[in-house]
């Protein structure tokens, strides 16, 4: 079905918003032409100006140029983790709920122990065990999102399973792998394609308040949540270096937000 801009805005002005913020991203040597590293340590705290648009942070650098180069971390980060803990939940869960009996008995056994601890918990456990970076956030916020897609995959495998040409399927005796490959998940990756573009705003906040906390990505790389943290010692002061990278990872997540309702409500029109 053709996207019309008319009948799905949220899903247009979506893709338009992370459209722009993710090649904003990628072509921040060339739309700015400095280093996001940078320093002029005698010109801290500048307000906004023609040469510096959103100012100056404590150590001089100029922070619409940090705040680009951000992009490309928190959209690296969503990208990454949502590739790995999809591929990982759509798997246990469409062959828990293709196979059913034991094996899907002992699948959702483990994602209702994973699911039940918070997520922010279950991060600070695993970077409290393996230690901060931006790998082990990841990590962290991966395995707290798989059994979402696990249980997704399960409902759509069992809705599946008495499809006819399922059936059709088993009776010339297919096996089984290719049953879940090549019937099952063709027919599922609408759903979770929604779930994945519903996810990636909770997982840009997660990431930007892990490295908020100094347990992602680590000073002086350019990423938001760190960002946000060097500035918070200045807030009552001076709020630019908070309040520029704050309103980047608003956007970034209010568009993947709008993503996911477009495609629901494109997949409902079907």
């Amino acid at each position: 079905m053709a996207i019309r801009p008319g009948r799905h805005l949220a899903l247009a002005l979506g893709l338009a918003l992370v459209g722009a913020i993710t090649l904003a991203g990628l072509f921040a040597p060339a739309l700015t032409g400095r280093s996001p590293y940078e320093q002029d340590l005698l010109h801290p705290f500048l307000g906004m100006s023609l040469q510096h648009p959103f100012g100056t942070d404590a150590f001089g650098r100029d922070i619409a140029v940090r705040v680009l180069y951000g992009a490309r971390y928190s959209v690296a980060e969503a990208a990454a983790s949502i590739a790995i803990s999809c591929s990982v939940g759509v798997l246990l869960g469409l062959a828990s709920g293709a196979a059913g009996g034991w094996l899907d008995r002992i699948v959702m056994w483990l994602m209702d122990i994973l699911y039940a601890f918070p997520g922010v918990v279950l991060a600070l456990l695993i970077i409290s065990l393996l230690g901060p970076g931006l790998a082990n956030m990841l990590l962290a916020i991966s395995l707290f999102s798989v059994p979402v897609y696990a249980r997704l995959a399960r409902n759509l495998a069992i809705e599946l399973r008495a499809a006819p040409f399922v059936e059709a399927a088993v009776t010339m005796g297919v096996s089984f792998p290719r049953i879940v490959l090549r019937h099952i998940l063709p027919n599922a990756a609408g759903p979770v394609l929604v779930q994945c573009a519903a996810s990636a705003g909770w997982v840009i906040l997660m990431a930007a308040s892990l490295s908020f906390l100094g347990l992602g990505v680590q000073p002086p790389a350019p990423e938001w949540g760190a960002m946000m943290s060097d500035g918070r010692n200045y807030v009552g002061a001076y709020i630019l270096p908070s309040l520029f990278p704050g309103l980047a990872i608003t956007l970034l997540s209010l568009g993947f937000n709008m993503i996911g309702e477009g495609l629901r409500q494109l997949s409902r029109s079907r």
